[in-house]
């Protein structure tokens, strides 16, 4: 058992907008953030699959560690 649980809250929210469309919101809130949804939230675009690419090089070949040797 966990010592100090995750507090979790779950709503939604609706209205209308100012042209009348139907507009609902849709949250959690917990230990990974508020994470809201509703078809008016934006979404960002796919990650591009050369950059996902890259980022893998990234991640599989670090930068090497130089060794700073101080003068006195």
């Amino acid at each position: 058992m966990q010592e100090n649980p995750a507090l979790e809250v779950k709503g939604s929210v609706n209205y209308n907008s100012p042209d009348g469309t139907p507009v609902e919101l849709v949250y959690v809130a917990n230990e990974n953030g508020y994470q809201a949804s509703g078809s008016h939230v934006p979404v960002p675009p796919p990650i591009p699959e050369l950059i996902l690419r890259s980022l893998q090089y990234i991640a599989e070949h670090p930068a090497p560690v130089e060794r700073v040797v101080k003068k006195n």
